[in-house]
């Protein structure tokens, strides 16, 4: 009998100890950690407190719903994995969305574990704030829609440039073929009248002049 007790003092004690490492490293992680046990939150690190807001005091109390912490859009997945894990089912880790007491929403991955804790089967809860990577995603998003839209409005406007250029070479075109035609109609007529007439001496320079017309 007494082998029996000191066996169980060692158990208990180890027990004690390893439950005693385990929040030592939680209270030291930036991930907010928690346990919940029959539907009650019996454990939740300072992270938990820091961005829910809650104290763990709120958090553990006996009439506390852990559900008012997540969103409302993601009760059913959440209840339907923690039934899951009633049944003894592992679960895989998946986004949702958990309200501070703020009201304010934070993105998270939650990832979850079956656990024994105070001898007791628990759930081991790790969740990651993912608020900063859906910023950077939401600034990447609009940044390429921003980019696409200037896109656009660059290429609009280069098509609008090409018709304008277009358009000044046709305006040019016919302002040549105008003025060639009035040259030809009005002053080359002139200037073979003039050479007919004018003596030797001005004929070259009036050669010149046609040329040049």
């Amino acid at each position: 009998v007494a082998g029996k007790v000191f066996v169980m003092f060692e158990d208990v004690t180890a027990r004690k100890e390893a439950e005693e490492t385990f929040q030592n490293l939680a209270e030291r992680s930036p991930n907010m950690i928690f346990i919940n046990q029959a539907g009650r939150v019996v454990y939740a690190n300072a992270q938990c407190e820091t961005i829910m807001g809650y104290s763990r005091g709120e958090l553990c109390s006996p009439g506390f719903n852990f559900m008012r912490l997540v969103a409302p859009e993601y009760h059913h997945e959440t209840m339907e994995n923690f039934r899951k894990h009633g049944r003894g089912e592992e679960v895989l880790s998946y986004e949702y969305e958990l309200v501070t007491k703020k009201g304010t929403r934070s993105p998270s991955i939650i990832s979850t574990k079956l656990i024994q804790f105070e001898g007791k089967a628990a759930i081991l809860g790790i969740i990651t704030d993912i608020s900063a990577l859906k910023q950077s995603e939401a600034a990447r998003r609009e940044s390429a829609i921003q980019l696409q839209a200037q896109k656009k409005t660059l290429e609009e406007k280069n098509a609008a440039l090409k018709e304008i250029l277009a358009q000044i070479e046709t305006e040019k075109l016919e302002v040549r073929q105008q003025v060639t035609a009035n040259a030809e109609k009005l002053l080359l007529p002139i200037l073979h009248r003039l050479k007919r007439k004018a003596p030797a001496l001005y004929r070259r320079q009036l050669d010149v002049l046609e040329a040049n017309v």
